[in-house]
């Protein structure tokens, strides 16, 4: 009984979680809630113990070619939506092969990442572009065919994932970005449905690819029970890579004029989403201990040179810069402040040697 122990609630619920490796939704709540620093600090160090046990000490570079910012839906909160004011780009083929052979020496895997386009000859040229790289891969990858090819361009076809897949592709990213169906109608193009996105990611799941997901977090009206079941979401769909980051504003965009942010943090009770974010991340740890997660960018520019280096201290082991030729960089601006973090290696080996004496960039 809780009440009987002179142990904090947080200590009572780590305690048996290590006896039982699951969280109740309740339980989640609560470790995401406010509470005091010792008990936060408790999580994240149990989170960062379970990291090391179950995915090893090493922390993952996967390399960002963000290939073009076209998109055919209208997302809320987006800067590259279809209806935002931008100059639109598309790397050729052959800058995306060139960029991703660079990307072999260094890297043991990239994500090609663009806006939503589903028509044929968008992924037609895509298949193209997969093969030709896994081809590459194959003799200029110290990995060979272990080379990882991630992809996320958004919701597709059963078929058109099957031919991305047999191209060479072996990951797939697409974000849920939040289970509370209200929220995701009202932040989503018109014609977008949660049960949609879930097709997708049972669709990926059923061409065996490594399935990867993800989730917004401090979006208008969101509670810690929604985040705490995104949480078992991920679960629940056995996420091989989940991503999760801080709605950060596009200037200009719907969501800027429905966006309170006071609001936010009391409904999620917290002082900063930094906060909230680190803990989305220790407690999807615990719930999900093999899974590949990512420190993003966005959370470097919440807390500029030491954002990711706490992610992994809080149980994040992937880390992904972006390559994307700074021609076309900042055209692909999701929102403020992304295009300015600096992601080259040099400061990623700093920041993760930094995080901690047991983990290493693994190349």
């Amino acid at each position: 009984n809780y009440l009987d122990s002179q142990l904090s609630l947080t200590e009572e619920i780590i305690g048996s979680y290590l006896k039982s490796n699951k969280l109740t939704t309740s339980e989640i709540v609560h470790l995401l809630d406010r509470k005091p620093k010792e008990d936060d600090e408790l999580l994240f160090k149990t989170a960062f113990d379970v990291t090391t046990k179950n995915v090893g000490d090493l922390v993952h570079l996967r390399g960002i070619i963000e290939f073009s910012n076209a998109c055919d839906v209208d997302c809320t909160y987006c800067g590259i939506r279809k209806s935002a004011d931008v100059e639109r780009f598309t790397l050729d083929q052959k800058t995306i092969v060139q960029t991703a052979r660079e990307a072999m020496k260094t890297f043991p895997g990239i994500l090609l990442q663009s806006g939503e386009i589903s028509s044929q000859a968008f992924v037609n040229k895509l298949v193209s572009t997969v093969k030709q790289i896994h081809k590459y891969a194959l003799t200029e990858s110290p990995l060979k065919d272990k080379f990882r090819i991630i992809l996320s361009v958004g919701e597709l076809s059963f078929k058109q994932y099957e031919m991305l897949k047999n191209a060479g592709a072996d990951r797939y990213l697409l974000r849920i970005e939040t289970t509370n169906n209200s929220i995701f109608k009202r932040i989503h193009d018109k014609n977008s449905s949660q049960l949609a996105r879930h097709q997708c990611l049972q669709s990926l799941r059923k061409l065996n690819y490594h399935v990867g997901t993800g989730t917004l977090i401090g979006l208008p009206e969101q509670t810690l029970l929604d985040l705490a079941k995104d949480i078992q979401y991920f679960n629940s769909i056995n996420a091989d890579m989940i991503g999760m980051g801080p709605l950060l504003l596009s200037k200009g965009s719907p969501m800027e004029q429905m966006y309170n942010k006071e609001q936010i943090l009391a409904d999620l009770h917290c002082d900063s989403l930094f906060d909230t974010v680190r803990k989305m991340i220790s407690v999807t740890r615990l719930q999900n201990p093999k899974a590949n997660i990512s420190a993003t960018t966005a959370m470097e520019v919440l807390e500029p040179t030491k954002g990711r280096v706490l992610a992994i201290q809080s149980g994040a082991n992937v880390v992904m810069p972006v390559l994307t030729p700074v021609s076309q960089k900042k055209k692909y601006s999701l929102y403020e402040g992304k295009t300015s973090v600096k992601s080259d290696v040099a400061v990623l080996e700093a920041q993760i040697v930094e995080a901690t004496p047991p983990f290493q960039l693994s190349v």
